[in-house]
């Protein structure tokens, strides 16, 4: 369980909820897909998620020494707690690495509505006005796990096949881990290629695009 201190002044630690790491490929394996100069041809994700939960409504309260404003489309993520379930907020990715959070919101009955809102994760939970709604939802943890890696059509001759390969770690570019293949084409189709591990069948390329289905992808 990996555990991140809220307040170190305070020396409060809590656990975040179970986290699942996920692999994501689109398109998915054998599904015919086409795509045009300059599209995605290949996408694999690598990722870290925490169960969170978005609210659809608005609403600014105070709870001792803390003001407290939640905006529809805000998203909680799930920490452990007594509670049926506490989620908390932080105000940007920095702050969440940093383990900060500014406002917690309590669902005491498990009816799918928060009950109390607090103004940090350490704070008691203050009774809200009336319940708020929430929706099941997800944080993509930015740590060094949420590898990406994208490949790019950069288009055709009559022989060959030109495709970009790139990697990213939190959404920022590898610049090592960025490079462009080409690839010879015979005159009938389908056609096989194959680049770090990862195999396309080509169908057929023409006016609209590269057709072609992903085959297989590197295990991780």
């Amino acid at each position: 369980m990996r555990r991140f201190i809220v307040l170190a002044s305070l020396g409060f630690t809590t656990p975040i909820a179970a986290q699942t790491i996920r692999d994501s490929v689109v398109p998915t394996l054998g599904t015919p897909a086409i795509v045009s100069v300059g599209d995605t041809v290949y996408e694999k994700s690598h990722l870290t998620v925490l169960p969170a939960f978005v609210v659809d409504q608005s609403f600014s309260g105070k709870n001792v020494f803390a003001r407290v404003t939640v905006s529809p489309g805000d998203k909680f993520v799930q920490v452990s707690s007594k509670s049926n379930l506490k989620a908390c907020r932080s105000p940007s990715v920095d702050a969440f690495l940093k383990k900060l959070y500014d406002a917690c919101l309590y669902d005491d009955n498990g009816d799918g509505a928060f009950d109390r809102y607090g103004g940090n994760e350490v704070q008691g939970g203050k009774s809200l006005p009336t319940p708020m709604p929430y929706k099941p939802s997800e944080f993509i943890n930015p740590t060094s796990d949420a590898l990406k890696q994208t490949v790019i059509f950069l288009g055709s001759t009559k022989d060959s096949l030109r495709l970009s390969y790139r990697e990213f770690i939190n959404d920022m570019a590898r610049p090592a881990f960025t490079e462009e293949y080409t690839f010879p084409l015979g005159t009938t189709f389908p056609q096989t290629i194959s680049f770090k591990s990862v195999k396309l069948s080509v169908t057929s390329i023409d006016g609209e695009g590269l057709h072609y289905s992903i085959v297989s992808v590197p295990a991780n």
